[in-house]
């Protein structure tokens, strides 16, 4: 039995992408920990895993809280350079958790067993304390990319992305400063200004398909691409419900979610012709967003502010996105057919993808009413969109997923 840490972004996207295969690795006989906010402690000891709280203070939370609540979601630049600024903090701090090998600590979250230093950290590549805590403590490190593995080439991939982050240049500087600092911290030399998305670790599993990668050749060659990580259960056989008979399913995610005028946009597109029933449609706002504020909604749209995404997905002849990898993986699996309004972060480089690989349309994060309509019947109207989304999840499935990251944790004990 060994001791695993897992240690990850504190966004709940990132958690979940982690969280399945640290229950693997507890399967398997492993003592596991998580790391993590206090905010995800009853999430990660459900998923039966030891909760370790992250050593940050109440205002630090709160920061990251309000980074994370912003109206579209967490913003690029300004988020990873709080990100570094805050890494050169917790590191110290971590390290006097754990201050020399072999020597045990008290636990730091109530449920937490006694420990001594983990025998390996599993790391994601968007948390830039976790795979430099693993180099700092002279611990082996497996580190996920939860998203595309990122390189210049492939930033440069996608216009609308760039345009993005234009209004964001203002924290560029902040950016630069912070990574300095954290580069004399940790002797890392001189690193370029997009190496603050360039990961380090013994192994690193990017958890996507090598198809779905933009640049795949930009990508290092002892990196393995994984798939998702997200349980679906068993492969299903086929492409699913025809497209033409299933509901749309609508969702941004656990980010971006609380927008009000692009869920009133939705619906209306999605409200059937006067005196037809219409298309089944669940639009899931999220917990941010009362259903009563979207007014009177047409018999055939129901709103809820949680769904069993996976289960509305074998469902579903489209889903209304905004490219989160999780989402998108899930859905891909599944040959669902996807229309995306990216709406921060790797969305645009996401939605981009879809799309030039004919698994999605590209409708922009401030989609009208006429856009979205189009978009959501020219999808379910054509059934290549649907074709290349099999084919395309296919990929995902075969590249191994939980399964494959857990026998490569495994392969350095």
């Amino acid at each position: 039995m060994a001791r695993i840490l897992g240690v990850t972004l504190p966004a709940t996207g990132h958690l979940l992408s982690q969280l399945p295969v640290l229950t693997e690795l507890a399967r398997r006989g492993h003592q596991v920990s998580c790391l993590s906010l206090p905010r995800y402690r009853d999430l990660i000891l459900k998923a039966g895993v030891n909760y370790l709280a992250l050593p940050v203070t109440e205002q630090e939370e709160a920061v990251f809280g309000d980074l994370a609540d912003q109206p579209r979601g967490m913003q690029l630049l300004p988020l990873y350079a709080r990100l570094l600024d805050w890494t050169v903090t917790i590191l110290g701090r971590l390290q006097a958790i754990f201050p020399a090998p072999g020597s045990p600590v008290a636990p730091i979250g109530p449920e937490a067993p006694e420990m001594t230093l983990p025998d390996l950290i599993l790391a994601d590549a968007a948390c830039p304390w976790s795979w430099r805590l693993a180099r700092r403590l002279h611990r082996p490190c497996v580190t996920l990319v939860p998203s595309f593995a990122w390189s210049l080439p492939v930033m440069l991939s996608s216009p609308s992305a760039l345009l993005d982050l234009r209004p964001q240049a203002r924290h560029v500087p902040d950016l630069i400063r912070a990574q300095g600092r954290l580069s004399r911290y940790g002797g890392e030399g001189g690193r370029p200004p997009w190496a603050f998305l360039a990961p380090g670790g013994e192994q690193v599993l990017v958890l996507t398909s090598r198809a779905f990668q933009p640049w795949p050749w930009s990508v290092p060659r002892h990196w393995r691409f994984v798939g998702p990580t997200s349980a679906l259960g068993d492969r299903p056989e086929g492409s699913g419900p025809t497209s033409s008979a299933a509901q749309i399913y609508v969702s941004l995610g656990t980010v971006a979610d609380a927008q009000l005028p692009w869920w009133r946009r939705a619906a209306e597109a999605l409200a059937p012709p006067p005196e037809t029933a219409g298309l089944p449609v669940l639009l899931a706002t999220g917990p941010k967003l009362r259903p009563e504020a979207l007014g009177a909604l047409p018999p055939n749209i129901r709103v809820t502010p949680w769904a069993d995404q996976p289960d509305e997905l074998r469902s579903a002849g489209v889903f209304v996105t905004h490219g989160g990898m999780n989402g998108v993986g899930e859905a891909l699996r599944l040959g669902v057919p996807m229309v995306v309004s990216p709406q921060s972060m790797d969305h645009f480089w996401v939605a981009s993808r879809l799309q030039r690989l004919g698994a999605a349309v590209n409708v922009g994060p401030h989609p009208t009413v006429r856009q979205l309509r189009w978009a959501v019947e020219r999808v379910r109207g054509d059934g290549r969109y649907r074709k290349r989304a099999a084919a395309l999840g296919a990929t995902l499935w075969e590249a191994g997923g939980v399964e494959a990251v857990a026998e490569e944790v495994e392969a350095l004990l």
